[in-house]
């Protein structure tokens, strides 16, 4: 469940490096901004046209479709899962 969550959480820390942004700053600011103003539709703004490289991606029509959504989480969960794999086969050697 540890790795599930992760995995889902190395996506907008990726958003907000690849689009020149401070990932774990920006991440930090999404959260609060989710519990403060209770508007789970915030996401990283790569456009950089929010405020603090956040903005409500219903507001910028911002909408994935379920496929490409599974499609980004099933390649995330192999990344996970081959991770694990050679950790535990690492770790195997290693005694």
């Amino acid at each position: 469940m540890r790795a599930f969550a992760e995995a889902l959480e190395s996506i907008p820390m990726a958003l907000a490096e690849n689009s020149g942004q401070a990932p774990i700053q920006t991440l930090a600011d999404v959260k609060s901004r989710h519990i403060r103003e209770k508007n789970s539709r915030l996401g990283i703004d790569c456009m950089n046209t929010g405020t603090n490289g956040t903005q409500s991606m219903h507001e910028l029509l911002y909408l994935v479709t379920l496929d490409i959504a599974g499609q980004m989480l099933s390649n995330k969960l192999q990344l996970v899962s081959i991770k694990s794999n050679l950790k535990q086969e690492y770790l195997a050697n290693y005694n």
